[in-house]
């Protein structure tokens, strides 16, 4: 009697990869949310075009005007790339750019209610463009007019303006502007209280898959859906806060089309979440700075 062959057990690696998350793809189809996500995303992407005429027909009047408009657009690529990624189950990667994105926002509410911190982040970003960048030299002098900055600033502004600017003179700007860049010390600026815990407790929660950490490495290898669920959620939550960043800083600015068109997707992310977003600041003396001070869309 021959002896009966046991079949080697498959793994998922056996297959290709690109079926193996075509395969997951159909299990996800069944998020509710994937339609809302993809509409509000598409929205926001159209919406760049009526951005752009504004942009087009205006002098930029300010550092956080330029770091505002600039950072909407990014976050709408990376929040489609964070999309793309949880599509197919891998919330890892999606939470990492997630992050950025989240990062992004909290300093351009920083710019906002601080225009100086702005003004001190754009004359190091200024002192590495080139000569003929179209804003340069315009933003520059805005600054110099003001007169508030510490003479490292005023000194390099000036540097900057006569292409005289030295990578002695860089480094020293970094160093002084590193203290902006960590999120915990933004959210200081802006938070207290619950707030400021909730935001500390998600962003703690978004940013393990930034480090090179074996905790979780293969999560993703197997589909969860919960999980996918509130990746998905966490990019809706994001959407709706880019979009109140952009209109606090352009509300004046913004065409009727345009505020109905991120009114509309306020509407839908609200009714899909069940609730509104709590992100505006929270601290009175900056609260006291914004034009929308807080997140009632319907007041839009």
């Amino acid at each position: 009697m021959s002896e009966k062959k046991t079949s080697k057990p498959k793994t998922i690696f056996e297959k290709p990869i690109w079926t193996y998350y075509e395969d997951r793809k159909k299990s996800i189809n069944i998020l509710q949310e994937l339609d809302v996500v993809e509409k509000v995303l598409q929205e926001m992407w159209f919406s760049c075009n009526i951005i752009s005429e504004i942009m087009n027909n205006r002098i930029l009047n300010s550092s956080t005007e330029l770091f505002i408009s600039t950072y909407f657009m990014r976050n709408i690529t990376y929040l489609y790339s964070a999309y793309e990624s949880a599509r197919i189950g891998n919330t890892m990667p999606s939470y990492n750019l997630q992050r950025t994105v989240l990062e992004t926002i909290i300093k351009g509410y920083v710019f906002v209610v601080d225009e100086d911190i702005a003004d001190r982040c754009y004359i190091t970003t200024a002192s590495y463009l080139k000569q003929n960048d179209k804003y340069r030299d315009i933003l520059i002098k805005k600054i110099l007019q003001k007169n508030r900055l510490e003479p490292m600033f005023i000194q390099s502004s000036k540097k900057i303006l006569n292409n005289k600017i030295m990578d002695s003179d860089k480094i020293g700007l970094i160093r002084n502007i590193n203290q902006y860049s960590k999120f915990k010390d933004n959210l200081d600026i802006l938070y207290i209280n619950k707030l400021k815990d909730g935001w500390e407790k998600l962003y703690g929660q978004i940013c393990k898959p930034a480090h090179p950490s074996v905790d979780g490495a293969m999560s993703d290898l197997l589909l969860n859906m919960n999980k996918t669920k509130e990746c998905i959620e966490v990019i809706l939550i994001l959407s709706y806060m880019n979009m109140f960043m952009f209109l606090e800083v352009f509300y004046n600015d913004a065409t009727p089309v345009l505020k109905i068109m991120f009114k509309d997707q306020f509407k839908i992310i609200h009714e899909t979440l069940k609730q509104v977003p709590l992100f505006i600041p929270n601290i009175q003396v900056q609260n006291n700075k914004l034009n929308l001070k807080n997140e009632d869309y319907t007041m839009i």
